[in-house]
């Protein structure tokens, strides 16, 4: 089967922006996929309009006065952003959830409060327009791509075991998925789509045989793993 994977950050509002117009084109090209798989476990399915909805309520004073409209739309949107991005072009299709709350329940870190504290103090040195959406989102990005230089692949090392642990469950998850005629997609943090060592999540689907394409949304890990 081809499968094609977008790698991106959790932080990163550009990521659901490059995400959204990578997708439209895919599904204009092949048609609609035969899943898509997403690094989240289905304890977010009835929690994230609320969650984002509080968040939209807090960030009205992101910067001491009342926000554009847009602008939180944009940042409450980022926060699991990978869960229903796709919608835009294919508003039908249901998420494959990937995790196992039980080895990681990544629903657990979307979270309103720490969404606000994370973005408020990345926008701390924000001069830009603060009405414009894309302006907001670059400045956001650039310290989400700051973090994921300096913090990303040692984390990703340091906790190995817990992420190949999650990664053979994703492999798990898309075991029947993987059979349907079509294609398929997942989204994923990015080093989850790298060639780190032979059991990322990648390596797996590529050692089945199945033809891989990785599509790198914001960060790229170091090029000798990509």
């Amino acid at each position: 089967m081809d499968i094609y994977i977008a790698g991106g950050l959790h932080d990163d509002p550009t990521c659901r922006i490059r995400f959204a117009d990578w997708f439209g084109q895919l599904v204009a090209a092949r048609g609609n996929p035969a899943f898509i798989g997403v690094e989240m476990d289905d304890g977010i399915r009835h929690m994230l309009r609320v969650i984002r909805e509080r968040f939209k309520g807090l960030a009205t004073g992101l910067w001491g006065d009342a926000a554009e409209p847009a602008v939180l739309n944009m940042l409450a949107d980022t926060m699991a952003w990978e869960v229903d991005a796709h919608r835009a072009a294919c508003p039908e299709l249901e998420p494959v959830f990937l995790e196992d709350a039980n080895i990681h329940a990544s629903s657990s870190g979307v979270d309103h409060l720490q969404a606000f504290a994370s973005f408020r103090a990345d926008l701390g040195g924000f001069d830009g327009d603060r009405k414009s959406p894309a302006e907001v989102a670059a400045w956001v990005s650039s310290s989400a791509l700051a973090r994921a230089d300096r913090y990303g692949l040692d984390t990703y090392t340091r906790k190995r075991d817990l992420h190949r642990r999650r990664e053979r469950q994703w492999h798990y998850a898309l075991r029947f998925e993987t059979r349907k005629p079509g294609y398929g997609v997942a989204v994923i943090g990015a080093l989850h789509a790298s060639r780190h060592d032979p059991e990322t999540f990648r390596r797996l689907l590529e050692r089945d045989g199945h033809q891989v394409a990785v599509e790198y949304l914001s960060w790229r890990p170091p090029v000798e793993i990509e």
